[in-house]
């Protein structure tokens, strides 16, 4: 006698068919995205630029870019719309651009500086709900930034201020090799000037020089609170040039100035050479050190988001 399977039988083994390879096709498209899209972008950088590429290009013609505002509420970079960038009126444009930096999208690759770069994900893809980034607020001081990059004037060089208390950024200055304005930032993406987008103010290493003598000075003050020195300690005699002890070593002061006696108040003003050469000697070495470490000096300071 034949056992022949009934249809319902057949129709069954056909339909667990179906939904096993279903089932089979969607963990593989699954596994296959979220590997090209959450894992790799993560541990591959080009990757990551692609991720960034598709999601900026499927946005830009709605996302607006987010505000960024000073330590008083000041607009510093602003007035952003659907596919246009965020702006900085003048002298903001140029005060700033090093610090803002920028984020856009250049012959199919990311291109990302600075604030506006590495905060790209709260400015650009973090939207809310006018489609509008993440409003960011600086410790800076608009007035201050303006007054340094002023004081620049053209120079290579940068000027950092901090707040004593806090540590927090008031002023965060730089200029470089090329004039750089925040609101043309395909202009630096096109310039071929070396170290054109090199931002002094975070990355310039350079010896401590005249900065020094402030850690020379405070050592000198904890010494003399220690051992309770009268002021006299303080004073010397500039002749304008200063050779210590053992030494052949001639220090001169800029440009061969003499100041006769003088305090400390008035060879830090005069930032006087002779002076502190001294004064660090009497203070000694351990003391120097002690301060020197307390400065951090000679330890790298990582910068949120300027990295």
């Amino acid at each position: 006698m034949t056992n022949k399977r009934s249809p319902e039988s057949i129709s069954m083994r056909r339909i667990r068919l179906v939904e096993v390879v279903g089932i089979i096709v969607s963990l593989v498209f699954t596994s296959f995205f979220a590997y090209k899209y959450l894992i790799n972008p993560r541990i591959n950088t080009n990757a990551n630029k692609t991720k960034y590429h598709i999601i900026y290009d499927a946005i830009k013609s709605y996302a607006v870019e987010g505000t960024i505002v000073d330590r008083d509420g000041n607009t510093i970079l602003g007035n952003a719309a659907a596919d246009t960038r965020a702006t900085a009126d003048y002298p903001q444009n140029l005060s700033y651009a090093w610090l803002l930096g920028y984020y856009s999208i250049n012959e199919h690759q990311q291109n990302s500086y600075g604030l506006r770069g590495n905060l790209k994900d709260y400015l650009l893809f973090q939207l809310d709900k006018n489609n509008q980034g993440a409003l960011v607020k600086l410790t800076t001081n608009t007035d201050l930034q303006n007054y340094a990059y002023q004081l620049l004037d053209g120079m290579e060089g940068s000027i950092t201020v901090l707040d004593n208390q806090t540590g927090e950024i008031l002023c965060l200055s730089s200029q470089s090799t090329v004039d750089f304005d925040v609101n043309d930032p395909d202009s630096m993406l096109a310039s071929n000037v070396a170290e054109s987008q090199y931002r002094r103010g975070t990355f310039e290493k350079d010896p401590p020089g005249s900065t020094f003598k402030v850690v020379t000075a405070a050592a000198a003050l904890t010494m003399q609170e220690d051992e309770n020195l009268d002021d006299s300690f303080f004073q010397f005699n500039d002749t304008g040039s200063y050779i210590p002890a053992g030494s052949d070593f001639v220090i001169t002061n800029f440009q061969n100035q003499v100041f006769g006696t003088i305090d400390m108040n008035t060879a830090l003003a005069k930032s006087c050479n002779c002076y502190f050469a001294d004064l660090g000697i009497r203070v000694g070495a351990d003391k120097l050190t002690k301060m020197m470490n307390a400065f951090m000096v000679g330890k790298d300071i990582t910068i949120p988001y300027l990295d």
